[in-house]
C-alpha cells in the first residue's frame, strides 16, 4: 500500500460513540463494552453485542443491541438478553448464533427469542472465542482455552464435533471462512499467527507467521488484504497483503477487543474495549476526520 493510501487510512478514522440505551441499560452496569458485531442485508441494520462491566454481579447480564445501520438509531436495545460473555456473532438464514462463554447459543433472527443451547461437555472450561457460518449447513467455531476447533452441523440436529484439537491452534482466538477453499483461517491469540484449515483433510498451513500480538480482531477483504489488530498496550492495526506486504494502519492505545469489516467492504469497524466506542474507518474516500453524535 502507498504511503498517500496509508495517509488516508488515518484520515477517515470515524468515531462512532457507544449508544446510550436508556435507563434501564443503565440498571445493567454503567461499563458496556462492544465486544462484536455483524450486519443484517435482510433486516438493514446491525447486531452488536456488548459485555456488562462486571458480569460476576447478577444483575449486570450481556446482551446484544439492535441498531439502524447509519447508527443513528437504537431499535432494540436488549434485543438477546441475560448473555455472560459473548464473544462473537453469526447470522444463519434462521438464526442470530452466539459465541457465550463456553456454549454456543441460537436465538431467533427475527424476535431475538432464545431457540437452543449448545454446551460442550467433552471440552472443559471452554472459551469459544469465536464462530462463523458457511453459509450452507455448518457453524464453525473455535475454543480458545482447549485449543479446539469445532463443527456443528445444522442439518442433524446441531450435531457438534471436535475437528481438530492440539498444540499448533495456539488459543484460536478469531476465525474466517474462506468460501472459496472451503477452509477456515484461524488466527491465534499468543502470537497473532494465522493459518488456514483444511476441514475435509484436517490439514493446516501457516498464512501469516506472526501477527500484532496478543490477537483481539482479525478481517478479511475480497482482496485477500487480512486486517490484524491487538488489544494490548501496542493496539497496532496492520494490513498484511497477499505477497505479505505489511502496513500500520493504525498504533494508538485505543485497544480494540474486536475489529469487523462490512459486508460491501468500504468500512472496517474497530470495538475499542478502552473507549467503550465503535470507531470507523472508511476504506474508500478521502474525507477528513468527522464526530457523529448519537441522536
Amino acid at each position: 500500500m502507498s504511503f498517500f493510501l496509508t495517509i488516508s487510512f488515518f484520515l477517515n478514522l470515524f468515531i462512532l460513540p457507544i449508544m446510550c440505551l436508556s435507563q434501564e441499560a443503565a440498571k445493567l452496569g454503567e461499563i458496556k463494552l462492544p465486544q462484536a458485531m455483524i450486519y443484517d442485508k435482510k433486516q438493514k441494520c446491525f447486531f452488536v453485542a456488548y459485555l456488562a462491566g462486571d458480569p460476576t454481579k447478577k444483575n449486570e447480564k450481556s446482551y446484544i443491541s439492535k441498531l439502524s445501520e447509519d447508527f443513528k438509531k437504537v431499535l432494540d436495545p436488549f434485543f438477546c438478553k441475560k448473555l455472560n460473555n459473548p464473544q462473537s456473532i453469526a447470522l444463519t438464514r434462521v438464526y442470530l448464533v452466539v459465541a457465550d462463554q463456553g456454549s454456543v447459543r441460537f436465538f431467533d433472527r427475527k424476535s431475538g427469542f432464545e431457540k437452543k443451547q449448545i454446551i460442550f461437555g467433552e471440552l472443559p472450561h471452554s472459551l469459544i472465542s469465536d464462530l462463523v457460518y458457511d453459509g450452507f449447513r455448518f457453524i464453525y467455531a473455535c475454543d480458545m482455552f482447549n485449543n479446539a476447533l469445532i463443527r456443528i452441523d445444522l442439518r442433524r440436529h446441531m450435531e457438534s464435533t471436535v475437528m481438530d484439537q492440539g498444540p499448533w491452534i495456539d488459543f484460536p482466538k478469531r476465525m474466517i471462512y474462506n468460501n472459496s477453499q472451503d477452509t477456515l483461517f484461524v488466527g491465534t491469540y499468543q502470537k497473532g499467527s494465522v493459518y488456514e484449515f483444511n476441514p475435509k483433510e484436517k490439514t493446516q498451513k501457516t498464512i501469516i507467521k506472526y501477527g500484532p500480538f496478543p490477537l483481539s480482531g482479525m478481517a478479511i477483504d475480497k482482496d485477500f488484504h487480512f486486517y490484524l489488530s491487538s488489544d494490548k498496550a501496542s493496539s497496532k492495526l496492520i494490513q498484511v497483503s497477499p505477497e505479505k506486504r505489511y502496513t500500520i494502519l493504525q498504533q494508538k492505545s485505543f485497544s480494540p477487543s474486536n475489529i469487523y469489516i462490512h459486508p460491501d467492504q468500504t468500512k472496517l469497524f474497530l470495538l475499542s474495549k478502552k473507549d467503550h466506542i465503535i470507531k470507523m474507518i472508511d476504506l474508500k474516500k478521502d474525507d477528513e476526520l468527522k464526530d457523529f453524535d448519537e441522536k
